[in-house]
């Protein structure tokens, strides 16, 4: 019986080699972390609740500029910037910014794009709160 020695051919290699990188691209793509709906809307409910206590308590404008898939937060000292989880994004930008009192001088509705849902945050006129639909 005759054995071969030459082993395997480039193209047997690169056959197999191009079957384990898709099997290890889709198993990336399936084991990537989902950040939930709720969750991300709370996250950004607290950090537009905490621009708000801020400004009462160190009696400090802050402005919020939201972008597509960024926030910033900023008064005179300090600045602050929230990446949105992927899948996520605002329809529209929007400055605002909550005065020393916690109030906001326009109303304003930011639409928030979930992978699933969409969600608004209204805020009131004056009082600067806001509440989610």
């Amino acid at each position: 019986m005759l054995h071969n020695k030459r082993g395997f051919t480039l193209l047997e290699m690169m056959f197999v080699l191009s079957i384990t990188l898709i099997l290890a691209a889709l198993g990336f793509r399936f084991h990537m972390p989902k950040v939930p709906e709720t969750q991300e809307v709370r996250l950004l409910s607290d950090t537009f609740k905490n621009a708000r206590m801020k400004a009462c308590a160190l009696k400090e404008k802050q402005t919020i500029d939201v972008e597509e898939t960024d926030i910033y937060i900023y008064d005179s000292h300090d600045s602050h910037h929230i990446k949105l989880a992927k899948g996520y994004r605002f329809e529209t930008t929007h400055t605002f910014s909550y005065n020393t009192s916690g109030r906001i001088k326009r109303p304003k509705t930011l639409i928030l794009e979930g992978p699933k849902h969409t969600y608004r945050f209204v805020f009131q006129i004056g009082s600067g709160t806001f509440y989610v639909k």
